[in-house]
């Protein structure tokens, strides 16, 4: 189970970085991550669609990301420049070995996360 709270840490530390970015106007730009079953992607700009650089994380191969679920933006969540609060809320499931855990952003840019 170890490597998968490390993960969850990973992937809260991740949504929280790219919240900062943001927040501190870093390149006059927007942050996101677009969250894929076996990876996501950090990138800049307003969707990944459009996004000026991105840079692929890849799970293991027996862990996996599902239910992706944000409102409006599908499987993204973006921040914009000089904000904190994502302009989505929304939430999705990691799981390994049989341990899934339920990751939840609200409006306040507040990373959630339970085992379910």
């Amino acid at each position: 189970g170890n490597r998968i709270d490390a993960e969850v840490k990973a992937i809260k530390s991740v949504i929280s970085n790219q919240a900062e970015n943001a927040f501190a106007n870093k390149n006059n730009i927007n942050y996101g991550i677009a969250f894929s079953p076996s990876y996501y992607i950090l990138y800049s700009g307003e969707t990944l669609a459009t996004a000026v650089s991105t840079d692929q994380y890849n799970f293991s191969p027996e862990m996996g990301i599902s239910n992706i679920n944000f409102i409006n933006l599908g499987t993204e969540i973006n921040f914009t420049k000089g904000s904190f609060r994502p302009n989505t809320v929304g939430s999705f499931e990691i799981g390994s070995d049989g341990i899934t855990y339920l990751i939840t952003i609200n409006s306040e840019g507040l990373i959630l996360f339970s085992k379910i």
